[in-house]
């Protein structure tokens, strides 16, 4: 049996999409409802409102933020954290080249013998431990500083 899709065509300027855009669903309900969210866009585009419209999705992830962080007072705060510190961060690295990255850095700034030996010791030691923690060779990312 062929899998059927419903194919829906959202105007230009929805989602942030400068043309049109084809959207593909699976069931008649999702392409429904994602019709419906094009109607009310398209409502807001015309007469914008003085309030906002917030759809299940929208009500889903306010939730999440307020089980989890509670006041949402905070977010500006929190937005703002993540912009100095997590958004550069987008290279995606495995602890093994992130050690080995490490430890040539460590070389070329001109250290002693022992200092970079238990550099590369310490490298190993992460190595290991992050294997058998977690089975298995997670990636991290970072920003490049090294």
């Amino acid at each position: 049996m062929k899998d059927r899709y419903t194919r829906v065509t959202a105007p230009a300027g929805f989602d942030g999409q400068a043309t049109r855009h084809d959207y593909y669903f699976k069931t008649r309900n999702a392409a429904r409802e994602f019709r419906l969210r094009i109607k009310r866009w398209k409502a807001e585009q015309k007469s914008p409102a003085d309030t906002l419209s917030f759809d299940d999705s929208d009500k889903r992830w306010l939730a999440y933020l307020r089980a989890h962080v509670g006041n949402l007072e905070l977010l500006p705060a929190i937005v703002t954290h993540w912009e100095r510190t997590a958004k550069p961060i987008t290279l995606p690295l495995k602890v093994e080249e992130l050690c080995k990255a490490f430890v040539l850095y460590r070389q070329g700034k001109g250290l002693d013998k022992a200092t970079l030996s238990e550099d590369r010791y310490i490298s190993k030691r992460l190595q290991n431990i992050w294997a058998v923690t977690w089975h298995t060779s997670l990636e991290l990312e970072r920003s490049v500083p090294f």
